[in-house]
């Protein structure tokens, strides 16, 4: 087959990002033969391959697909788009932050898959790609490799709990359902609201003796007439009496267990000897009486 030359243009943009921009790129370029004479109004076969770190690394991406040049030799292709012939790799797992990257174009004009090798180009940022979301490994809190880092280990702290930077809707599904089913004030409430006023409750608390209740039934007795009256009818230290004559012949002191035990033991002490002498008599009597009867 007749060698063609083909020239490598332009790589006009880079739309490479994460979440919800697609993972995909501009590519643009110019399809010439051996003469340098741009191949127009063709149906060609172009394979792009993403070549990681060096010119002869590793291939990162690769996709065919078939497109059609214009008037002057010129194709566009969204690196990434659907409708490749084949793929083979993944754009959005390319590690951007380590090594170079570079796009090798190969080319069969005849819209087969007898490629030809057009040319090897390293890619450079544009101005978008400079503060683009960050790719490579993860720091801090996170671990991994961008764009899909994980939480490492122990990053969630207590002091990041206590802070707010930890949210309900931050949390797994199976922890939000775990914490879903947990009894709160919410549910407490419900749950007390049917007793709420209910008439047997309210009457049966209705009944019920409380402490306002106690002072107002006392209150009618403190310090009353008959209460002071009742009161001083009672036995208390100052109508106690300690006499153990009972001379003072009161009607109002009492005695106490000693002054009474005092009285009978001076009772008893001084009527002995009148019992002794009645006791006495009454032996000298009965000797005389059997005495006589037996005579």
């Amino acid at each position: 087959m007749k060698r063609i030359l083909f020239a490598l243009i332009l790589v006009s943009s880079m739309a490479l990002a994460q979440a919800q921009v697609p993972q995909q790129m501009n590519y643009q370029g110019i399809a010439r033969n051996a003469s340098g004479a741009p191949i127009t109004y063709q149906d060609i076969t172009v394979r792009l391959t993403l070549v990681d770190s060096a010119a002869n690394g590793l291939s990162a991406y690769q996709e065919t697909r078939r497109v059609k040049t214009n008037y002057v030799g010129l194709f566009n292709i969204i690196i990434g788009s659907p409708g490749a012939n084949s793929v083979s790799g993944s754009i959005a797992s390319t590690n951007w932050a380590t090594g170079k990257k570079y796009i090798k174009l190969e080319i069969d004009p005849n819209g087969s898959s007898n490629f030809s090798l057009a040319g090897i180009t390293q890619l450079q940022s544009v101005a978008y790609a400079l503060s683009a979301t960050p790719s490579g490994n993860a720091s801090g809190d996170l671990t991994g490799l961008y764009p899909a880092p994980t939480i490492a280990d122990r990053a969630i702290s207590t002091n990041k709990i206590a802070d707010g930077s930890v949210t309900i809707s931050k949390l797994s599904d199976d922890v939000n359902s775990s914490i879903s089913r947990k009894l709160n004030i919410t549910d407490t409430a419900a749950m007390l609201a049917p007793y709420s006023g209910a008439a047997n409750i309210t009457s049966s608390l209705a009944n019920k003796l409380n402490i306002s209740d106690t002072a107002v039934m006392l209150a009618a007795y403190y310090l009353s007439s008959s209460a002071t009256r009742d009161l001083s009818a009672k036995e208390d230290a100052s109508n106690k009496s300690t006499d153990g004559t009972f001379t003072s012949n009161s009607d109002t002191k009492y005695p106490s267990e000693k002054a009474t035990k005092t009285y009978v033991d001076a009772m008893a002490s001084s009527g002995s000897g009148d019992l002794n002498a009645e006791i006495a008599r009454a032996t000298s009597a009965e000797n005389i009486l059997t005495t006589d009867l037996a005579t």
